[in-house]
């Protein structure tokens, strides 16, 4: 990939993942692939493979928060600490079950508050 390309790529990347903060809150579900509703559908079923689909997701979400972070070398959470996908996932269902009216978001933007209120920097040590 050139440079230049990639450099493109890590700035939408960027600007994607950061837009709850510029917003002061989670963007609304205005053209990404996934909304906290489709996600937490997915994450409630009884259906085997509607769970792998929701864990699929968290841990790609989770990994981009972690690329983004990477990227700007300003950590937004603490990855050291053990965030398993389905502690990520308990949260998200938690989280979109108490704040229904979240559902509306997308779900990258849910996933990345969660991480950042959840496990926050400065790390603790464990």
């Amino acid at each position: 990939m050139k440079s230049h390309s990639k450099h493109k790529m890590l700035s939408i990347a960027a600007v994607a993942l950061s837009l709850p903060q510029m917003a002061g809150a989670q963007a609304t579900n205005s053209g990404s692939f996934r909304s906290a509703t489709h996600i937490f559908e997915l994450c409630t079923s009884r259906e085997s493979a509607d769970i792998a689909s929701c864990e699929l997701y968290l841990m790609g979400a989770h990994d981009m928060a972690k690329f983004y972070d990477d990227t700007t070398g300003r950590p937004s959470f603490c990855p050291s600490q053990r965030i398993s996908v389905g502690r990520l996932r308990e949260l998200v269902v938690g989280h979109l079950r108490a704040n229904p009216d979240h559902q509306r978001y997308s779900a990258a933007s849910i996933v990345r508050h969660l991480l950042e209120q959840s496990f926050p920097v400065p790390c603790r040590a464990n």
